[in-house]
């Protein structure tokens, strides 16, 4: 079942055309995804800033190093905080379809969703995101793909490499409003 396909993510992106973040089923917006965004830029310009600074005044190269360092943890933990929020999405999505599909009347219908009841509490993101996406398409190797990323990080791994907090940002609303069509 292809709940978000690469359509629906077509419509997500006409959406977001508002520079709106993605709403959710609830009507409500993708939680302060936005103000974590914007908090993000303004930690970013700063921090651009100062390095322009220790630039021009010639610092040593420990404190530039270190300055980049810097730069480096801030887009990762912004990254990890932009990730959660959209995790938070899509449990709320994967119960409301498991809710919806376990009410169906035809037990034909609902029987496979009925042996969910116990174990959505416990379900694996990727495990979520399967029953919102197709299994084997393009939308969940990338979020699958960002996830890797996401856990590398939460579990102590500093990423040598700078991340595109922006541009994935962009990525996850996108998913996150093709996600009101799956549930």
């Amino acid at each position: 079942m292809d709940i978000l396909d690469d359509g629906q993510l077509a419509n997500g992106r006409k959406a977001m055309g508002s520079g709106m973040p993605a709403r959710s089923s609830a009507g409500g917006r993708v939680k302060d995804f936005a103000d974590t965004l914007r908090a993000f830029e303004i930690a970013s310009e700063n921090l651009e800033r100062i390095q322009q600074d220790a630039s021009f005044w010639n610092d040593d190269a420990d404190v530039l190093r270190r300055l980049d360092r810097l730069a480096l943890v801030n887009q990762q933990a912004f990254f990890v905080l932009l990730f959660a929020l959209f995790e938070a999405e899509l449990k709320t999505h994967s119960s409301a379809l498991i809710e919806r599909m376990r009410n169906q009347t035809e037990w034909r219908d609902r029987r496979a969703w009925d042996l969910l009841d116990d174990k959505v509490r416990n379900m694996q993101l990727m495990q979520r995101v399967a029953l919102l996406t197709d299994k084997g398409g393009d939308i969940y190797k990338r979020i699958k793909e960002l996830y890797d990323i996401r856990n590398r990080i939460a579990h102590g791994t500093l990423l040598t490499e700078e991340i595109d907090v922006a541009e994935i940002a962009r990525e996850i609303q996108l998913f996150a409003a093709g996600l009101n069509e799956a549930s």
